[in-house]
């Protein structure tokens, strides 16, 4: 169970960081008092962590993890000018893949409302009414949740802090997306398949353009090893990443040194994932035409 209004509350004190963090710790204690954090094993209600001081969200982390917290959530949006995944906010992060819980995102008053109202040259509040009627406002929010999202991979916080799993809920959320995706990177970089095969669904077909055959999706993926011995220091740079009616659709560079000729890999690819029921279930890969000139391997 998931709150919308009282996340609010920290973009709110963004001017006040010990407000914030004493808000949070507030209603924190409130759900401790009321119902716990896993009520019966069955309602689960996690505590609301303000990042505006590091310090003091490291402390609280700390007290609601020891209080029995599965999960904690966070405001979606910049936290005091800074994406989630800035460099300063990794104690909060260190110490919550240390603990090994999930972090939840949640459609909420983010801080774009301060900048909607500069634009407007006048105060803009989101009211009840607005809420429920206003689909502006909802995308507002809507951008919180996603850019929250992008931003901790594009600030480096995935690649730095891969543990905490994001958990996003609410509009305009793709967080099983996100999720595939970095199995995917996962995959790729380790040079197995292990990231990537729980993402599979059961018969997922991998299509690649330059023979126009479909393949078993487990199978393909497993000669991924020898990607890794033919290539050093694999990564895999995702530089865009859409949503599309039934799944997302990636750019993607492959990176690396090849082995036999200590050349630069840089191999472009495309690839559309098709996605049910939270699993890839085909995957359309389109090959850069140079890939296997730029392995040394061709004709």
């Amino acid at each position: 169970m998931l709150p919308t209004s009282g996340l609010g509350w920290d973009s709110e004190m963004e001017d006040d960081p010990a407000l914030a963090a004493a808000t949070m710790r507030a209603y924190n204690r409130w759900i401790e008092d009321d119902w716990g954090y896993a009520h019966e094993g069955r309602l689960f209600a996690p505590p609301c962590i303000s990042l505006l001081d590091v310090d003091a969200a490291v402390t609280e982390v700390d007290r609601v993890l020891s209080a029995g917290a599965r999960m904690v959530l966070v405001r979606t949006g910049p936290h005091a000018g800074r994406s989630p995944g800035h460099p300063t906010f990794d104690p909060v992060w260190a110490r919550i893949a240390e603990a090994k819980v999930p972090v939840g995102l949640h459609v909420s008053t983010s801080g774009y409302e301060r900048e909607l109202s500069r634009w407007a040259c006048r105060p803009i509040r989101l009211g009840r009414g607005q809420r429920a009627v206003a689909p502006f406002f909802v995308a507002l929010w809507s951008l919180g949740d996603h850019n929250a999202t992008k931003n901790a991979r594009s600030a480096g916080r995935v690649a730095r802090w891969p543990h905490p799993r994001q958990l996003g809920e609410g509009i305009g959320a793709d967080m099983t997306a996100d999720a595939i995706v970095q199995g995917l990177v996962e995959a790729f970089e380790a040079g197995d398949a292990g990231p990537i095969l729980p993402h599979l669904a059961p018969g997922a077909l991998t299509w690649h353009n330059h023979d126009n055959l479909d393949m078993d999706s487990a199978e393909g993926f497993a000669s991924l090893a020898i990607l890794r011995a033919m290539v050093d220091g694999l990564k895999l740079d995702v530089e865009e990443q859409l949503a599309i009616p039934g799944g997302v659709a990636l750019r993607v560079v492959l990176r690396g040194t090849v082995k036999a000729n200590g050349n630069e890999l840089a191999g472009r690819n495309c690839l559309f994932l098709r996605i049910a029921d939270g699993k890839i279930t085909r995957i359309e890969e389109y090959v850069d035409p140079t890939f296997a000139d730029q392995l040394g391997v061709s004709g």
